[in-house]
């Protein structure tokens, strides 16, 4: 489904001359071609749900690879690094 904005062109000219701007008309039109006044409600469930899982297995995936890295070669490299630049820079104020 997606959303289509049906107005009226000399209606809307004609209240927007006469001062009264109403509001556009929003109608959900499927693919099969079919039209439904009915906003989609914003508290379906199932939508929310799938949202919260998505998310939820995102910063699964986040955690996941912030464990991978503190315990990487790359991890490794940077940790000796700053402990080297440390010394380095000690001695040089030494």
């Amino acid at each position: 489904n997606y959303l289509e904005e049906k107005t009226d062109v000399e209606a809307m000219i004609n209240s927007i001359q006469n001062g009264d701007h109403p509001l556009p008309v929003i109608t959900q039109v499927s693919f099969a071609g079919t039209t439904s006044n009915v906003p989609p409600s914003l508290k379906e469930k199932s939508m929310w749900v799938a949202e919260e899982k998505r998310i939820k297995k995102l910063i699964e995936l986040w955690d996941a690879l912030e464990r991978h890295m503190l315990g990487s070669e790359y991890g490794e490299q940077n940790r000796k690094a700053a402990v080297l630049y440390g010394y380095e820079t000690f001695k040089a104020t030494e």
